[in-house]
C-alpha cells in the first residue's frame, strides 16, 4: 500500500477513520452475503464441496439423467450453499418416461440469480430408478 504525505492531522485522522470503517463495513458484507467465512480458507471449501457426494450426484444427474419439463409447485430454501449457489426443497410436478404424473420434494442445486419460484416451467434431470434426487438444468 501507497503512503500518502497529508499535509495536516486532521486530514491524516479523517483517512484513517475512513479505512477503518471501510474495512469494518466490507467484514460486515461479506460476513452477511458469504464471500467469506472466518477461520476458513475459500480455497478448502470449494474443493470440499466439489467432492461430497450431493455435488456428485447433481453433476452425474446433469449429465447422465432423464431430462424433462416440470411445474414448480413449491420451493424453500434449506440453509445450505455448495460453491455460494443455494441448495433449496423443491416440489416439482412432470411426466415420467412411463408417461405417468411424478409429483416429487427434492433438494437440488440452484443458480443464485435464478432460483424457480412456484407456478415456474423448469427444466429438470433425474434418475429413472430412484426419484429421490433432481437437478435443476
Amino acid at each position: 500500500m501507497k503512503m500518502i504525505a497529508l499535509q495536516t492531522g486532521t486530514e491524516e485522522s479523517s483517512l484513517l477513520n475512513n479505512m477503518v470503517y471501510q474495512g469494518i463495513m466490507g467484514k460486515f458484507n461479506n460476513l452477511f452475503i458469504r464471500k467469506e467465512l472466518i477461520a476458513k480458507p475459500a480455497l478448502s471449501l470449494l474443493k470440499k464441496n466439489e467432492g461430497s457426494q450431493f455435488y456428485q450426484t447433481q453433476v452425474k444427474l446433469a449429465g447422465n439423467g432423464v431430462r424433462t419439463k416440470a411445474t414448480v409447485l413449491y420451493a424453500t430454501d434449506s440453509g445450505l450453499l455448495i460453491n455460494q449457489d443455494p441448495v433449496i426443497s423443491l416440489t416439482v410436478r412432470f411426466h415420467d418416461v412411463n408417461d405417468e404424473m411424478c409429483e416429487i420434494t427434492a433438494k437440488t442445486v440452484v443458480s443464485r440469480i435464478a432460483i424457480p419460484q412456484a407456478a415456474d416451467i423448469i427444466t429438470i434431470a433425474y434418475n429413472a430408478n430412484d426419484l429421490s434426487m433432481i437437478a435443476v438444468l
